[in-house]
């Protein structure tokens, strides 16, 4: 009996094995016509050889996908991933963070990805499978990780820009919010529109059931037709027919009843500045919130029931308005002060950080300690989003004083919100605009969205008639033109620079430790990696100061150590400070994110350096190899022999 006596289902199973490649189908396609037929047309042998390659699907598999053009279709975008991923090691060896300038490759292949999209999200699926899939490469997996965090980022910003170009009265505040949630929660799982949407429908419907109970139908005469136009109401399909004659006043104090009374929604006094309290999914999972989040979670369960409350600016804290009847039947009378008294409507206001409570329009003003009617004006859901942006930036801004994450948190925040201003030009934003500018131009990233922001700030500034701050704004364009410029000009310039960054261990004997080592930090008793290294304390003056290098045996002449620290930060070591660890539990794998950043992969006891590391310290990776053989197998040796004396 030969192979080809075998009927093709028989051969299918054989093909399909594990042990065999795709490389080896198509050499057996090659062997005879009947195998070639066999090998292209099997759609299950080739949906089995993707499996088996690839981890990671992000797309619906369906079974009627040609799983050959499949195959292929995946092959094609990982090897074109894995030679943009690796080309980020060295472009962001300068940078803190990926520069948009370096990113026109990958955004060329998304659109092309979204273009492709018939057989799956190639882009997307190729970079998870460098941060979820089976390689062990650190450095693919951190770069990958970071290629994918920017891609989320720019397709968020880009579907925000789009929300912001509706209607405003298609401009949901609850849309735009999760939008802003989603960016800002980049790591995390966000519930989709359609889930938060589903929620708000269930409260709506609590109100509803309220209201069953609560008011009985109201005949035609009774009803308030005046607060119920369509200038003022909405259609909603929540709101049954029976009970359309109630007036907004009589269906807010049934949402504020659920809300408030029922599901326990209130203001975070406790934690006001937590960063959950600005994020709406977050506000309807943990019942607490701030103003603003709390009054877009009213506006969201009215408009469902048919009334509109309008977004009010107000300076202390966030409140929306409606409008009442004068004539309404229910009895309630505000005095507002500034109104006609011959308008049959008046604005009542909700402070919905305190449960609801209703205000009017002189309680409001009295308040301020400038009573101005303008701050009672309603505002366009734009100005709610920046100003729910702004906040954000504020907590990021207080965080950064603490965390490096703080800041890049910051940066992007203020990435976010300079999208939303962009379409329109406001005095308010230009702190912000500014802020993003300084931090892009220290980090040397983004430099043409940079230019960009200038033209924006000095658009701005012309308009308002400040002419003396464009000098300022116009020196920040100059400069990223020319950093712009510095990019842009020849590679030999990179490499020159790269040179002056290489370390030599030869020259400089009384540096200890290598590069990848694990060591314990014995005067702040904390356990991290070495990344970098210098021959003696590079920091400025105030920072040795700030420090006490001055206190140190050796001071500030003795090698220097960056190092990454297990509880995510990365730091700046006196050698005398550092030791090899003395317990064998310290000698795992680091948390610090910023591994991949710097190391290939852990290994007995130590990081091997990936390319850009070696680039910096070529010598380094050659002692690793030494030291693993002698002080830390040694110190290794040592503390087994202890464990075996204690049994």
């Amino acid at each position: 009996m030969t192979l080809l006596s075998l009927p093709n289902e028989v051969l299918e199973a054989i093909l399909s094995k594990e042990s065999l490649s795709a490389l080896d189908l198509l050499s057996t396609g090659k062997c005879c016509h009947r195998l070639h037929e066999l090998v292209v047309s099997s759609s299950s042998l080739w949906k089995k050889k993707a499996f088996d390659r690839w981890q990671v699907w992000l797309s619906s598999h369906r079974l009627d996908w040609p799983w050959y053009e499949v195959y292929k279709y995946r092959h094609t975008w990982h090897n074109r991933m894995h030679q943009l991923v690796v080309s980020l090691l060295y472009m962001q060896r300068d940078a803190q963070l990926i520069s948009a300038d370096d990113m026109g490759e990958f955004l060329e292949l998304a659109e092309e990805a979204r273009k492709e999209a018939g057989l799956g999200n190639g882009l997307m699926e190729s970079l998870a499978e460098f941060v979820e899939g089976r390689d062990s490469d650190e450095s693919l997996k951190y770069f990958g990780r970071q290629a994918q965090t920017f891609l989320l980022r720019h397709q968020l910003t880009q579907c925000f820009v789009k929300f912001l170009q509706r209607p405003e009265d298609s401009q949901h505040l609850e849309e735009g919010a999760l939008l802003i949630a989603r960016y800002e929660n980049i790591s995390s799982v966000v519930p989709s529109y359609h889930s938060l949407s589903s929620e708000l429908d269930n409260i709506a419907r609590q109100v509803v059931a309220c209201l069953e109970k609560t008011s009985p139908p109201k005949t035609e005469g009774e009803a308030c037709a005046a607060s119920f136009t369509a200038a003022h109401r909405r259609a909603s399909s929540l709101l049954p027919a029976h009970l359309s004659g109630q007036c907004s006043w009589s269906i807010l104090k049934a949402v504020n009843h659920v809300l408030f009374e029922e599901l326990k929604f209130h203001g975070n006094v406790d934690d006001y500045y937590s960063l959950r309290n600005s994020f709406i999914h977050q506000v309807i999972l943990l019942r607490t919130g701030i103003p603003i989040t709390l009054s877009i979670l009213h506006v969201a369960v009215a408009r469902r029931l048919g009334v509109t409350l309008v977004p009010v600016n107000f300076p202390r804290h966030f409140h929306v308005k409606f409008k009442h009847s004068r004539r309404c039947t229910c009895g309630v009378r505000f005095s507002a002060r500034g109104e006609d008294p011959e308008d049959d409507n008046e604005w009542i206001f909700i402070d919905s950080y305190d449960n609801g409570h209703f205000r009017s329009a002189r309680e409001c003003l009295e308040s301020l300690p400038d009573p101005s009617p303008s701050n009672l004006a309603g505002v366009p859901p734009v100005e709610v989003f920046v100003r729910m942006l702004r906040n954000i930036s504020e907590m990021h801004r207080h965080m950064s004083l603490f965390l490096q994450t703080g800041l890049e948190d910051l940066f992007y925040t203020l990435q976010f919100l300079c999208a939303a201003g962009s379409l329109r030009h406001s005095r308010d934003d230009l702190p912000y605009q500014m802020l993003f500018i300084q931090i892009s131009l220290e980090w040397n990233v983004n430099l043409n969205e940079v230019i960009g922001h200038c033209e924006s700030c000095i658009k701005t500034l012309e308009e308002i008639g400040e002419r003396q701050h464009i000098p300022g704004v116009k020196q920040h364009m100059s400069r990223a033109k020319s950093l712009l410029c510095e990019r842009a000009s020849d590679e030999a310039k990179r490499r020159t620079a790269s040179e002056e960054n290489v370390h030599l261990r030869s020259k400089h004997p009384e540096v200890e430790y290598h590069v990848g080592m694990i060591m314990h930090h014995h005067r702040f008793d904390y356990v991290c990696a070495i990344y970098g290294w210098d021959e003696t304390c590079k920091q400025s003056d105030e920072w040795k100061a700030q420090m006490g290098v001055d206190q140190l045996t050796h001071q500030g002449d003795q090698p220097f150590y960056h190092v990454l620290v297990e509880d995510g930060s990365q730091r700046y070591a006196s050698q005398e400070s550092l030791q090899l660890p003395t317990k064998f539990e310290h000698y795992r794998p680091n948390p610090n994110k910023e591994v991949g950043r710097y190391f290939k992969n852990f290994k007995n006891y130590f990081y091997e350096p990936n390319l850009f590391s070696k680039s910096c310290y070529p010598e380094d990776a050659l002692c690793v190899e030494a030291a693993r053989r002698t002080e830390t197998e040694a110190a290794l040796m040592d503390l087994v022999k202890q464990g075996l004396q204690r049994v």
